[in-house]
């Protein structure tokens, strides 16, 4: 029987590396803060580049929705209820690890 490897339809789904590489970022500086904000913070930002990105992106593509969103260890605060953190274009709330739209949000 004749081993067969996977093409590119087969990898449908798979992680782009880049984008593995961002989360493996955030969760090695989110590992102090409690399980649900790091869960919370991990799925806002997941959610957020996929939304930002559209379906089947180009590294290149993923890699500038990435750098718009600026360093991972930027979007974690420094101890628990820090407040806002900010990094790159946009800007998000710490308790909820969502992105901070209130008018008059500094940067």
């Amino acid at each position: 029987m004749t081993e067969r490897h996977p093409g590119p339809a087969a990898r449908r789904g798979a992680v782009p590396v880049v984008l593995q590489d961002y989360l493996r970022r955030l969760d090695a500086a989110a590992r102090a803060l409690p399980s649900g904000e790091r869960q919370d913070l991990r799925a806002r930002v997941w959610t957020d580049v996929a939304a930002a990105a559209g379906p089947a992106p180009t590294g290149d593509r993923l890699a500038r929705v990435l750098g718009e969103l600026g360093p991972p260890e930027g979007l974690v605060p420094a101890r628990a209820g820090a407040g806002r953190v900010g990094c790159g274009t946009r800007r998000w709330c710490t308790s909820s690890a969502a992105p901070c739209s209130a008018p008059g949000s500094p940067g």
